[in-house]
């Protein structure tokens, strides 16, 4: 099956009904391609409008070239060309590869406004590629499933209209129309996973079984089917051990059979959009963190995640940044106030009468936002309570204890988020307060 503007307005048409399309363009073959062929559905229907997204990582040296390419072959098209430039920093251990593409695809998504689309050129020998790659990584189901034809993505949808197309029919239509695209050299380093398995190992496979990529584009549907019944399975677990709280019930989640964990576990973390687990990590969840001792504080991690318990709950978050306990922020109490990073989110202030801390305390003290240092009180019913001991009647995790805001006025401990005030510098009747609203991330 040869390609055509034609094929591709009827993908498009069945799959997500839009008139304004975004193409992430690369100026190599494949986004050539299919920029080529929007450009005469443009022209040949007035509704529909075309824009070419050009990603700058700054990882090769002829970045910046390649972006004048890519304006020049819009220009000629009457296409709109946008250039985004991004900074691909990946951390140790992390992939160059996998966080050029996370930042790529965020920039991509933050372009897209309310139904509009954007199309990647990804054709049936990038699915081979990924659905190799993820077997070769012992990937679950969901990894399988490899790339979807259409999916939500930020405000619109994310469309990859080429993936029934080998890149041989790409190749033929761009002889075709005589195109002239860029060449990666990169695309030839077989260093990398994706360009050894293009090179070395898919030609031999293809050799022995020449329908491999429509074979493998089955195996890619067959999982995506079988990862929508185990999301749906899941979810309705899911719904049960969260019991409308942070976290999950460690002991709801020991009823369950491992298999059931495992996938009730993949599914809330990816609602939470953390990256996943292999299964080893998955399963030292069931043996090391489920049945650990209700006082430890078990911690297992990967790259973009950490899984922690304290009693019985098991709580997912990234990685905590340091922190620097002896922050101290100077305040006037009225106007909001950015915590650091490493708190996160804000300390916002709400002007009421007989509630909160009375303004003329806030008025005649310095004010001070600091973090907890151990051994602290507060004075609350009529009583001088520990922080540690606060901390725990309500539940705090210990690992976050130390990021808790606390207000003192000359020293004095006057105030604990999410806890409580010490009721001498409550406002009183007809007199102005400060209601204080902790937003955390």
């Amino acid at each position: 099956m040869g390609f055509s503007s034609c094929q591709l307005f009827k993908i498009l048409q069945e799959t997500v009904p839009s008139n304004v399309y975004k193409v992430a363009y690369s100026g190599g073959l494949d986004s050539h391609v299919l920029l080529y062929a929007l450009a005469q559905l443009q022209k040949k229907f007035s509704y529909i409008t075309v824009t070419a997204l050009y990603i700058d990582h700054g990882l090769h040296l002829h970045s910046n070239v390649w972006g004048e390419h890519c304006h020049q072959i819009c220009h000629d098209l009457r296409i709109s060309c946008k250039t985004i430039k991004v900074n691909v920093q990946p951390a140790k251990g992390q992939s160059l590869e996998a966080v050029a593409r996370e930042v790529r695809y965020q920039a991509l998504k933050d372009e897209l406004q309310e139904n509009e689309c954007l199309l990647t050129a990804q054709h049936q020998d990038d699915q081979i590629e990924t659905v190799l790659l993820q077997l070769f990584r012992g990937t679950g189901v969901s990894g399988l499933a490899a790339m979807a034809l259409n999916q939500s993505f930020g405000k619109g949808y994310l469309i990859r209209p080429l993936l029934n197309f080998t890149q041989q029919d790409l190749k033929n239509y761009a002889y075709q129309k005589n195109l002239n695209w860029i060449e990666d050299p990169s695309n030839k380093n077989t260093d990398f996973d994706r360009n050894y398995l293009r090179h070395q190992v898919i030609p031999t496979l293809k050799e022995r079984w020449p329908g491999l990529g429509q074979t493998l584009s089955r195996v890619a549907l067959n999982q995506r089917d079988a990862s929508y019944i185990l999301e749906n399975h899941a979810d309705k677990y899911l719904k049960r051990i969260k019991d409308n709280q942070c976290g999950l019930s460690v002991h709801k989640l020991r009823a369950l059979s491992p298999p059931i964990c495992r996938n009730v576990l993949r599914h809330w973390l990816k609602q939470l959009n953390l990256p996943l687990p292999d299964y080893i990590h998955l399963q030292r969840i069931l043996n090391e963190i489920l049945p650990a001792i209700e006082d430890s504080q078990p911690l297992i991690a990967w790259p973009g995640v950490e899984i922690r318990r304290y009693r019985d709950r098991i709580y997912a978050q990234p990685p905590m940044p340091y922190h620097n306990s002896e922050t101290r922020l100077s305040w006037d109490g009225i106007s909001s106030l950015i915590l650091p990073s490493s708190v996160g989110g804000k300390l916002s202030p709400e002007v009421t009468y007989g509630d909160g801390l009375g303004m003329k305390f806030l008025q005649e003290n310095k004010v001070v936002v600091a973090f907890r240092q151990g051994g602290e009180k507060i004075y609350l019913k009529n009583h001088h309570h520990s922080i540690k001991k606060l901390f725990q009647q309500q539940g705090v995790p210990p690992w976050q204890r130390g990021r808790v805001p606390m207000i003192f006025f000359n020293e004095k401990l006057v105030f604990i988020a999410g806890i409580g005030m010490d009721q001498a510098f409550l406002s009183k009747p007809q007199e102005k307060g400060v209601v204080i609203h902790w937003l955390p991330h």
